[in-house]
């Protein structure tokens, strides 16, 4: 409120100062005006003392062109001054009415320093990046012109420059060499991948084949374990049937026998009769401690 009540009597004084300046204007060529009459004053004497009517004529009109050149200024400055004391009354009245309308809309003064205080940091916000500006400006100005005071001969960093830049084409050489080299072992790393691929796929299937190969070589050597026992349980039984022993001349006899052979037993039924013309005939059969292992045998003989 007060920041508004400041406003308003700088308008009112503003108002005070329009119309103080006109009042001058229009008393300064008032002067003018009494200035002119009383020089008439002086020159009408003057003409009623001379008899030539002429030469009052021409006093007369000497001596009233500086009078009617300032009766003209006169009237000009008056009319600027009621011209000025026109648009001081106007700028008064235009005044008294925002003065009215400034008194009769005032604000809350804490509602405004309350809005005003972001903008009062941000102002501050911004006078400080004015100043870093500025330190910055002036030590860019100094770096500047110790860089100008310190310019060294082109021509001496071309020659300096010259091994460097023999350096970097080299090194750019080399990479592309490298470059070369990569792609090459990466180009061989591919087909010896492939190649890999295929002796992985040969090993897979050598793996397969290897194992078809040891189910066959065990199913072999099952059949040979069981084809073994039933040799060794035809052996036993062929032994049970040769221990069966003979008949006596003229005599019939029965009898039995045992064998063994590579872990595998059997035992053996058989028969025979002794004629006495001295033929002999025997029959026999086996059998082990399976089944599917019977053996048997028949024989005849003579003797004289």
């Amino acid at each position: 409120m007060e920041k508004y009540v400041q406003q308003s009597n700088c308008l009112k004084k503003l108002n005070v100062n329009l119309i103080y300046q006109a009042k001058k204007t229009i008393e300064k060529h008032i002067i003018l005006v009494i200035s002119a009459l009383t020089l008439n004053f002086t020159v009408l004497p003057l003409a009623l003392a001379t008899s030539n009517n002429q030469e009052i004529i021409d006093i007369v009109e000497t001596l009233m062109t500086p009078v009617q050149i300032e009766a003209e200024q006169a009237k000009t400055a008056a009319e600027k001054a009621q011209t000025v004391a026109n648009k001081a009354n106007t700028l008064a009245s235009k005044n008294e009415k925002r003065i009215d309308k400034l008194e009769n809309n005032a604000v809350d003064i804490d509602m405004v320093e309350v809005l005003m205080t972001p903008v009062q940091t941000e102002a501050e916000q911004a006078k400080t990046v004015a100043n870093k500006a500025n330190t910055l400006a002036s030590k860019n100005e100094k770096r500047i012109d110790k860089l100008e005071n310190n310019a060294v001969d082109i021509d001496m960093v071309e020659v300096l420059m010259t091994p460097v830049q023999t350096e970097a084409e080299q090194a750019k050489t080399a990479a592309e060499e490298a470059q070369k080299v990569a792609n090459k072992a990466n180009t061989l790393s591919t087909e010896n991948r492939g190649k890999i691929d295929i002796l992985t796929n040969d090993v897979r299937a050598i793996k397969s084949d290897l194992s078809n190969l040891r189910t066959d070589v065990n199913q072999n050597r099952k059949a040979i374990d069981k084809n073994r026992k039933r040799a060794a349980r035809g052996v036993a039984g062929v032994a049970a049937m040769a221990n069966i022993p003979s008949a006596l001349p003229g005599k019939s006899a029965i009898g039995i026998g045992i064998g063994g052979f590579d872990g595998e037993n059997a035992v053996a039924v058989g028969v025979g009769h002794h004629f006495e013309n001295g033929i002999a005939i025997k029959g026999s059969i086996s059998t082990g401690n399976a089944t599917n292992s019977i053996a048997y045998g028949a024989g005849m003989s003579y003797s004289w």
